[in-house]
């Protein structure tokens, strides 16, 4: 089913992109106050 494939690659672009700003955020603390 395409369209489920379809769903969950999006899920796992939005985890990644938060998981990215966690990491971005826990590198640089002075830039989550900004």
């Amino acid at each position: 089913i395409p369209r489920l494939g379809q769903r969950h690659q999006l899920k796992l672009k939005e985890v990644k992109k938060r998981a990215g700003h966690s990491v971005y955020h826990l590198h640089k603390p002075e830039a989550a106050d900004a």
